[in-house]
């Protein structure tokens, strides 16, 4: 008596209605990586995994996303990239993380953030990547207060530093040395926030000193 038997689907094909003659394709976002061996294996492909994806057909396996890059859910046929003010260093990740504060990302697919230059800060209260998009979010620091390094999230006080002068990055008490002096206006504002030296026949012993159109002159 002779017998028969059909064949089992192979790698990257399964088969979901009886009397076929080919197997079908899994299609992109799914895969199939061994030959079916019970009716139910032969049936269906399989997902990819959150964190991998797949566009081709008949695929044996998902890529795992690269950095820069998730899938937050499966079947996914293209890992997507981090928009601009979020992050992720790890492959085969399932989201990206919002820079965190004194950082921002101005590009897409970032695997880390980028640092507030000295001088500047960017605090902000929530999660939002829109707050960490631009290089114009890291916020100046204003007048008597400084910020010493990069990637801070609020400048320091600097009470008796220059009242004018905005992205301090070192607290000075503001007075010029002895040879030096500040002109102001009679407002009381400074005509600049640099000193400047005597100059000839003149000279300062005070540290401090301050010049305005009323002073008859510096020689003491």
């Amino acid at each position: 008596m002779l017998t028969s038997k059909c064949d089992s689907c192979g790698v990257g094909t399964y088969n979901d209605e009886i009397g076929q003659t080919v197997c079908k394709e899994c299609m992109a976002g799914k895969y199939s990586n061994a030959v079916a061996v019970t009716e139910r294996e032969s049936v269906a492909c399989k997902l990819c995994e959150s964190g991998k994806a797949s566009n081709v057909i008949k695929a044996t396996s998902c890529i795992t996303c690269i950095p820069g890059t998730f899938a937050s859910i499966s079947g996914q046929t293209l890992c997507i990239q981090c928009i601009e003010g979020t992050y992720i260093g790890d492959a085969g990740s399932l989201f990206c993380r919002v820079c965190q504060s004194g950082q921002y990302s101005n590009i897409t697919g970032s695997t880390t953030c980028t640092n507030c230059p000295k001088g500047k800060a960017l605090m902000e209260g929530s999660t939002e990547a829109k707050f960490h998009d631009n290089a114009a979010d890291c916020i100046e620091c204003f007048p008597l207060e400084y910020a010493p390094e990069e990637g801070l999230a609020e400048c320091s006080l600097c009470p008796n530093g220059d009242p004018n002068k905005y992205g301090q990055i070192l607290c000075t008490d503001g007075l010029c040395d002895e040879g030096t002096f500040k002109e102001i206006y009679p407002s009381g504002q400074f005509k600049s926030s640099e000193c400047t030296l005597c100059p000839i026949g003149q000279f300062n012993v005070q540290r401090g000193r301050l010049y305005d159109e009323t002073d008859v002159g510096l020689n003491y």
